[in-house]
């Protein structure tokens, strides 16, 4: 999908899963469909996603790369919640889409 940065924090909780990194951002497009996501994202949605530990080593270098307003295209996989009314999408690869 494309999206569009709207913020970028640390320390958050998910599904009771602590994540280094999440992005709010809101989606401005889908590029296709996976079996890995059963609550389908919609563009114009806002949403958080999470930083696998991967990608969110290094805090301050992340949130320098993804300003607001950076549009950017992600690869993610959802996560369903112990008590599964609630999911979690964490990212699998990023690209920055320059303009």
């Amino acid at each position: 999908m494309v999206a569009v940065i709207q913020d970028v924090n640390r320390n958050i909780s998910i599904c009771g899963q602590k994540y280094n990194a999440v992005t709010t951002v809101k989606v401005k497009s889908i590029t296709g469909l996976g079996s890995s996501i059963v609550n389908m994202i919609s563009a114009g949605q806002e949403i958080t996603f999470a930083f696998m530990k991967l990608h969110s080593k290094d805090f301050d270098a992340l949130k320098q790369k993804l300003a607001k307003d950076q549009k950017v295209s992600f690869k993610v996989r959802e996560g369903l919640c112990f008590d599964s009314a609630k999911t979690v999408y964490e990212i699998i690869i990023f690209k920055i889409i320059n303009y």
